[in-house]
């Protein structure tokens, strides 16, 4: 049985037992033990006036971190584990935050927290690339997709950058 049909039973067993003509009113309190949560989740983060997908980067150091969670949550964006920002979610549980401070080059993780409820988003990848690396084209500045993987190792310690060439 339902808590609406158990709810309508009960009533009805009320009415009866009181009688149409009863004067008493029957008030009936309903608390829900678990009500559903919905996730937090970053959705897209803009820079430079375009969508950039996640692991993906843009020279611009101030993007804006755009998602869904709870209506009328503050929402807390972090950037590498420190506040960048807040926002509060509109009645369809949409919000934007731009970040409030200059991103230095590199990988940072962007992560949405709903301090009320607890929940976190996944952390969003964002890099933030020097202007030249943006201006010659490629993705890292060191050749597209590779490029891309020789910088990732080299931030994790894995294995030192190959030097620039210069002519003689």
């Amino acid at each position: 049985m339902t808590a609406r049909a158990a709810i309508i039973g009960l009533l009805l067993l009320a009415t009866a037992w009181l009688g149409a003509a009863s004067s008493m009113q029957v008030v009936l309190e309903v608390t829900m033990v678990n009500p559903p949560t919905v996730p937090l989740v970053i959705t897209t983060v803009l820079a430079g006036g375009r969508s950039i997908p996640d692991g993906s980067g843009d020279a611009d150091q101030r993007p804006i971190a755009q998602g869904t969670g709870q209506p009328g949550r503050t929402i807390t964006l972090r950037v590498d584990g420190v506040t960048a920002g807040t926002a509060v979610a509109d009645l369809a549980g949409d919000w934007s935050v731009q970040v409030g401070m200059a991103l230095p080059p590199g990988i940072h993780g962007l992560r949405a927290d709903d301090l009320t409820s607890g929940l976190s988003s996944p952390v969003w990848t964002y890099i933030v690339q020097s202007r030249q690396d943006v201006s010659a084209g490629d993705g890292c500045g060191m050749g597209g997709l590779f490029g891309c993987l020789i910088a990732l190792l080299a931030l994790a310690g894995r294995i030192r950058p190959p030097r620039a060439r210069t002519a003689r």
